[in-house]
Parts: structure tokens; C-alpha cells; sequence
């Protein structure tokens, strides 16, 4: 079960409704300036996250780390060419601007890599389209590259060793210093509940398992809204207190007995 559907389930979105304070954010533009036009916005949503990680990497801000698709070009010779393919459209990402057209299409092309690993029956590899290549570079030219620069320490998709594993795999989109970063690409742009809820859970397991392998004190979160390029951030103080960081932490992860099954099988082993 994923850290997703844990949150959602109505014991524990009751628990974080009385723990978990909404954060006192208003957002400055509350129409997308970019609208949705795909037929898939999941699929659009990942390509944005791939999108960012490349920008990131092309502006040498971060190191290349792995990629979800890349487990998916495991499974097969038909799969691996197509992560080839889209690694190919994307090599020559650029440093400042948004991306071409070709670059896009790679973004999309792990996307749906992506997709297919984490729910293979709702994902198909087909050839990207170009409304939805132009809608993403539409998207790419309002990221906020200064924003997003790290001074310190920078994670592309950290995961967060036994806290993800606790609730299935969990991995957040980025971690810049010390705030932890999640990227939603709505056809209206807003913080819902469900999302800040899911980004402070994110940040209390890297503070206890750290990102990556490494210890990090993240100190808050901030939801970058695709469609307007505004990035909104807030103290993880002002929606949980320090004395309720393991409550609420111990809570998620124990929802599904996820602790005690990791715990089981370390004795075991």
C-alpha cells in the first residue's frame, strides 16, 4: 500500500485532520496560466518531474541519480529501446531555456516507462504527441530555476530508506537544503489537504531515515504549482509541532502494520 492510498484511508485522514494544521498559504496566481490541454495528466505530471530533474542537472545544480523508468526498461527488450530512446531526445538538454521539442518527447517517454512500473495496467508506450510535447515545454518555460537552486544539498526523487519501505515505496519529487519539494501539475491550481499532508509525511521520514542514505533536517515544505510556475513554501513547524513528529510519523507508517512487518523480518533475517 502506498503512502498515497494510507493517507486516504478515513482512520488516518481523520488522525492528520486533528494533528496536521493546514498551512496559512494563499496562492498569488490562482489560474493556470498554462492549461491543460493533454488527455493524460498523470502521465503529463511525471514528465514534468523529469523535466525538472534534467533542468536541475543541465544547470549543474545535481548529480545524475536513478531513474523509476529505468526499472521498467528491466522488463524487456521492447521497453529498454524505448528508455533508450527517450535518454537519446534528452541528452542534449539545455542549460538556460526551456527544452526542445525533442527534449520533451523524452520527458514523456519516461513518463510512461514510469507509469507502466508503478501500475503496468494503466500505462502504454506510445510515440508522444506534439500538443502534448508543446504543453510541456509551455510548462518548462514558467519553472523557477532560481528558486529551485540549491545552496548546500540537492536530491532528485529521494526515497527514505525503511520510512518508504514501511509504506510500500515512497519517494518525493525533490529536496532542496532544508526543504523538501513536491511538484502538482492541476488543471487548477490549489494545496489540497491530501497533498500537504503527503509532502510533511515525506519530510518527517527524512528527518528520522534520511534521503538517499544521508541525514538531512528538512525544516519545510513547499509545493511548486506546475500550471502557474509559483512556488509556495511553509515551516513544517507551523503544521506539526516538534512534539508530535513522531506521533504522526509512527501513526502513517503503523496504519498498515508496515513497522512491525520491516521489524518481523529484520529478526528473522
Amino acid at each position: 500500500m502506498s503512502l498515497t492510498s494510507t493517507i486516504n484511508q478515513p482512520e488516518i485522514r481523520q488522525f492528520l485532520r486533528d494533528h496536521v494544521r493546514p498551512p496559512k498559504l494563499s496562492l498569488h496566481h490562482p489560474v493556470a496560466l498554462v492549461p491543460r490541454r493533454t488527455t493524460n495528466p498523470g502521465r503529463m505530471g511525471t514528465a514534468y518531474d523529469y523535466a525538472v530533474r534534467f533542468g536541475l542537472q543541465a544547470r549543474g545544480w545535481a548529480e545524475h541519480s536513478g531513474l523509476v523508468a529505468d526499472y521498467a526498461a528491466d522488463i524487456g527488450d521492447e521497453h529498454r529501446c524505448f528508455r533508450d530512446r527517450a535518454l537519446d531526445e534528452m541528452a542534449d538538454w539545455p542549460s538556460a531555456g526551456p527544452p526542445s521539442r525533442h527534449n520533451a518527447s523524452g520527458c514523456l517517454r519516461l513518463a510512461m516507462l514510469d507509469l507502466f512500473f508503478r501500475a503496468p495496467s494503466h500505462a502504454e508506450m506510445i510515440e508522444p504527441s506534439v500538443a502534448d510535447c508543446d504543453e510541456l515545454i509551455d510548462l518548462c518555460a514558467l519553472i523557477p530555476w532560481t528558486a529551485l537552486r540549491p545552496h548546500r544539498t540537492c536530491f532528485l526523487n529521494p526515497t527514505f530508506g525503511m520510512g518508504s519501505r514501511a509504506v510500500g515505496g515512497a519517494d518525493a519529487d525533490l529536496i532542496i537544503d532544508d526543504t523538501l519539494v513536491d511538484f502538482k501539475v492541476l488543471a487548477k491550481p490549489m494545496v489540497k489537504a491530501r497533498d500537504y499532508r503527503q509532502a510533511i509525511c515525506y519530510a518527517l521520514m527524512a528527518n528520522r531515515y534520511g534521503a538517499n542514505g544521508e541525514d538531512v533536517a528538512i525544516s519545510n515544505i513547499g509545493i511548486l504549482q506546475g500550471r502557474t510556475g509559483e512556488l509556495v513554501t511553509w515551516p513544517l513547524s507551523e503544521s506539526v509541532s516538534p512534539a508530535e513528529h513522531d506521533l504522526v510519523l509512527d501513526t502513517v507508517l503503523n496504519a498498515n502494520g508496515g513497522l512491525q512487518r520491516l521489524s518481523q523480518a529484520d529478526v528473522s533475517a
